[in-house]
């Protein structure tokens, strides 16, 4: 109705009430106590023409009576559409089509910020953006032995930190006895395994800079002589200990001692890669569609985007499952 009133011309103006009904008193635990009442009201039409009554719903601080005046929004060349009970200051929203206040827009907007602001932070804070996904020069190697799994505590943190141990993998180097974070019990860990020689392999640089985010663990792999590799973390203060007896990535040379250059790969790091084209789309449309409801858009675009939504993230789960099958005859698991 409002959207029909102001495509009319709509103005606001004080009318006459001429008949109240239906009068309810409201008080709440929190605010000013108030009136609701169906009142019929008196529109002017354009040029002195005759009243055309209209049915409203008010809410006022006192109980209203015939002849007390109340402002309304409607139209002075088609009073017929009706009007709407209220100022410019309580039809504001509803004037700009809004679905929600533009004050209560920007809280949740600023919400949503912080909160990416503290995922990133924490997940930089506790992994990092870096996987191992290649070797690069800078990243640091030392030859170990896989030892045992064990659960390890970090002594870095605060005093008074009560966190939980993490699982690990144990592994002696040539420099010290430290600790791979890794996901692993010793029911998980073969016999045959342990004892196995390796490189431990680690970006050297995460957490050296000593600055107020500096990350407490870094990205590590384990480099097993036997052609396997397992993925995990080390703390800072391990990685950082372990410095004076390792080397840089670039000067090893595989155990085997064939000549062969010490390389890793892993394609699950980089997954975006590997997602195919229609699952990214369908994915930026749901996140636009989204954003596109916060903002003030006619009716029509805001149905389309409801009812387009749950079927985007329909196809969503539908195009990811795809993308993960794996492909028939191609001789890998």
């Amino acid at each position: 109705m409002v959207e029909q009133i102001d495509s009319a011309g709509a103005v606001f103006a004080k009318v006459q009430v001429d008949e109240v009904r239906d009068v309810r008193f409201h008080d709440p635990s929190r605010g000013k106590s108030y009136y609701t009442a169906t009142t019929v009201v008196q529109l002017p039409a354009l040029k002195g023409g005759q009243l055309v009554p209209a049915t409203v719903t008010t809410k006022s601080p006192e109980r209203l009576k015939s002849g007390d005046r109340v402002s309304v929004l409607y139209a002075p060349t088609q009073p017929r559409l009706g009007a709407v009970a209220g100022d410019k200051s309580d039809l504001e929203d509803e004037l700009r089509g809004a679905a929600l206040p533009a004050r209560l827009v920007w809280l949740l907007l600023a919400g949503w910020g912080i909160g990416l602001c503290v995922i990133v932070v924490l997940v930089y804070t506790e992994q990092g953006f870096r996987t191992l996904s290649r070797l690069r020069n800078n990243d640091n190697a030392i030859r170990g032995r896989v030892s045992h799994a064990a659960q390890f505590r970090d002594s870095s943190r605060e005093p008074g930190n009560s966190a939980a141990p993490s699982r690990s993998l144990s592994v002696e180097t040539t420099a010290g006895h430290v600790h791979l974070l890794v996901d692993l019990t010793e029911q998980d860990l073969p016999d045959s395994v342990q004892g196995e020689q390796a490189w431990l392999c680690w970006d050297a640089r995460r957490g050296t800079g000593g600055r107020r985010f500096s990350p407490r663990v870094t990205p590590a792999a384990l480099i097993s002589d036997h052609g396997w590799v397992m993925h995990g973390t080390l703390t800072v203060r391990e990685g950082q200990l372990l410095a004076g007896g390792s080397a840089p990535v670039h000067k090893l040379i595989d155990a085997a001692g064939d000549g062969r250059l010490l390389r890793l790969w892993d394609p699950h790091s980089k997954w975006p890669l590997f997602v195919s084209r229609s699952t990214l789309f369908i994915l930026v449309l749901i996140i636009a569609g989204a954003a596109l409801m916060t903002f003030d858009v006619a009716s029509g675009w805001r149905w389309a985007v409801g009812i387009a939504g749950p079927v985007a993230a329909a196809l969503l789960a539908g195009s990811f499952l795809m993308d993960a099958k794996p492909v028939a005859g191609n001789g890998t698991g």
